[in-house]
């Protein structure tokens, strides 16, 4: 009876003191995040672009969707009336690019500037204007730039255009891999004072089994004070409602083919906003998040493995391996051969071997795993200790995979230092 009592006041304890925290003043800026380039005109959209289509339709079941979705969309950017007409191969090559953007988080997608540079060179190649050089010259400094900054995920993007050859494709995919890699193992922050937790809050981690909204507290104080943004990989369900509501009168075909591309799932951070915690990880822990985490790991032992010389890293292939074992019973040195094998002597890109790889020898393990909202919560009490506790000074300031952190919990990938952790998780 002593130990439940003892066990009650401690839970009270921590939820007193996240009534405290969560009492006092906050700010838009601490828990809204900004619009993405694209938010405000796929609302628009949304209203009215069903009906346009319902219409096309009526003309043309063999009507391309994304055709006319991309060329609604471009009038709707360029402030054109439905008379003009509108290059379609322009607008959906446009198109294409926008949705991959806006599955970065909002502070690591392409400025405006530089989409309106892109959108000017997609449309004078495919109208044969002479502009088309100087355009394509000035995409390709951009680039350059996006290198030396480490917006590796922009340069990426930005890349697809003038991939038009494998070979191409290849060399590009293999620069950005060791370009990021090195910078994953090798940045630093920018700024070295000391970043600590408030007092408050690491007491109220501390607590024997501390309610999960806790965590929001804690992911904003490292957002405040660290500059560390801890993303999610979901949609806005807003969203969602409002283009389901408004598709409703197409067939179910045709609705179920556009809520496949919109709304777009992003990087989003981890607010209050995202709605209830468990239910924002319950979301998060299916076989698409646990294929990407594995490939991650995959990724960084190949370029370790690669690396000539002490890299000072190589104890992450070690205990990366021994989970492995214990894990799925598999050793690296099943898969290591076989990754090497698809992307130098098969000339495949390294995304495929990767995918090649987690399939043969991950897949089937991934796909039963399951977690019960009692691990999950035991999870996220383990997570709460060690975010208030961190020596954050050895993590660089951006944007980071919550998942990655949760899944490390939930698999018991246990790490000799915290900083391992956050040089995989980090999104470039």
């Amino acid at each position: 009876m002593t130990g439940k009592k003892e066990k009650s006041q401690t839970f009270f304890s921590a939820l007193n003191v996240l009534t405290k925290l969560l009492s006092r003043k906050v700010t838009q800026e601490e828990y809204v995040e900004k619009d993405s380039y694209l938010d405000g005109y796929l609302s628009t959209l949304a209203n009215i672009f069903p009906a346009k289509l319902e219409s096309a339709l009526a003309k043309d079941p063999a009507a391309n969707i994304l055709e006319i979705m991309s060329v609604e969309l471009v009038k709707l950017i360029e402030e054109k009336d439905g008379e003009d007409e509108i290059n379609a191969q322009a607008s959906r090559a446009f198109l294409s690019i926008l949705l991959e953007n806006d599955q970065f988080p909002v502070q690591s997608q392409l400025p405006v500037n530089d989409i309106e540079m892109l959108r000017a060179l997609l449309f004078d190649y495919f109208s044969e204007r002479r502009s088309i050089s100087e355009r394509g010259m000035e995409i390709m400094t951009l680039i350059e730039k996006k290198f030396v900054r480490g917006d590796f995920s922009q340069a990426r993007l930005l890349l697809q255009i003038f991939e038009t050859d494998e070979e191409t494709r290849l060399n590009n995919e293999r620069n950005l891999f060791y370009e990021e890699m090195i910078t994953r193992l090798g940045d630093t922050r920018t700024l070295h004072e000391p970043v600590q937790l408030s007092k408050t809050l690491q007491q109220a981690a501390r607590e024997e089994n501390p309610p999960p909204e806790l965590l929001f507290e804690i992911v904003r104080e490292l957002r405040t004070k660290a500059g560390i943004h801890l993303c999610v990989f979901i949609e806005d369900c807003s969203q969602r409602e409002r283009w389901e509501n408004n598709l409703k009168n197409l067939p179910k075909a045709v609705i179920d083919y556009i809520l496949f591309y919109l709304p777009v799932i992003r990087w989003r951070l981890l607010t209050p906003k995202c709605t209830d915690l468990l239910e924002i990880c319950r979301s998060l822990l299916d076989e698409q998040t646990y294929r990407r985490f594995i490939k991650r790991h995959i990724a960084m032992c190949y370029f370790l493995l690669l690396a000539s010389g002490n890299t000072k890293h190589e104890e992450y292939i070690f205990i990366f391996n021994e989970w492995s074992q214990r894990t799925f019973q598999v050793d690296i040195t099943q898969v290591m051969p076989l990754m090497h094998r698809c992307s130098v002597v098969e000339l495949m890109t390294l995304a495929e071997s990767l995918e090649l790889v987690t399939e043969r020898f991950y897949a089937k393990s991934l796909a039963k795993f399951k977690f019960d909202d009692h691990a999950i919560l035991r999870a996220l009490g383990v997570l709460m200790q060690k975010f208030s506790t961190m020596a954050f000074e050895k993590v660089p300031e951006g944007n980071y995979s919550f998942a990655g952190f949760l899944l490390d919990e939930l698999l018991e990938l246990k790490w000799a230092q915290h900083d391992m952790s956050s040089q995989l998780y980090r999104l470039m």
